[in-house]
């Protein structure tokens, strides 16, 4: 068991410690509603506990956090809020007596309403992540590509071909980031166009103008594509 789960089961046990003294301690009348009030607080406890491990445990980049993030505030609020409402019924009970089914009826609501928000937050969790990991994926091509464009003008050893690799590079830059089915076959066409092309420089032949050329004329064709299929 690592430091952190310690850490983590050290402060559940505490809330857990600290409330059941203070409810034995404090004289409450032991009846119904301090049982059924006793229950559903001892649910939002372990419901707070759980909505911290649902929310961080598998949670490794600062985006997965940054998107977990709501789940256990509302893990806290659900506590916080069900410790309240319980507070004022135990201490309502010592001088009236009050029927259970008030007392349950609002637990009830908080309880569901707090399994429904969880549930929503973590599906738009899951959505938001799945979206963010496609685009993450969609853009990789044009990403990596002008780094690869970048380091092979740094291997040429002509001037004039390193100043039209680093222009051609800057023109990569500038492009559209977002790669689309659509011209998928255009950007596999580039990288084999690349591919020669590294081949050629790293066994010191510079001949590679009409490679360049072939670049710049596959990169206009693409972006031209994926402008022209999101309108």
């Amino acid at each position: 068991m690592n430091t952190r789960r310690i850490k983590e089961l050290i402060i559940i046990a505490t809330i857990l410690i600290t409330y059941n003294v203070l409810v034995f301690v404090i004289p409450f009348k032991k009846n119904a509603v301090f049982a059924v009030s006793y229950i559903f607080t001892m649910i939002a406890i372990f419901g707070f506990a759980v909505s911290y491990w649902v929310a961080f445990d598998k949670a490794e980049t600062l985006r997965e956090k940054f998107l977990s993030f709501p789940i256990f505030r509302f893990g806290v609020i659900y506590l916080i809020v069900q410790l309240c409402c319980a507070s004022f019924f135990m201490k309502l009970n010592i001088f009236i007596n009050i029927p259970v089914w008030i007392v349950v009826l609002p637990y009830v609501v908080i309880l569901a309403i707090a399994i429904i928000k969880v549930l929503i937050i973590d599906i738009a969790r899951d959505r938001i992540a799945s979206v963010a990991t496609k685009e993450e994926i969609n853009t990789r091509f044009i990403t990596l590509f002008q780094i690869d464009i970048k380091t092979l003008s740094d291997r040429a050893k002509d001037e004039k071909v390193q100043e039209r690799l680093l222009k051609f590079a800057e023109m990569v830059r500038f492009s559209d980031p977002v790669s689309i089915e659509q011209v998928r076959e255009i950007e596999a066409n580039m990288a084999k166009v690349f591919n020669d092309m590294n081949t050629l420089i790293r066994n010191g032949n510079n001949d590679v103008d009409e490679m360049i050329n072939e670049l710049e004329i596959l990169l206009a064709e693409r972006n031209a594509k994926c402008k022209a299929l999101r309108k």
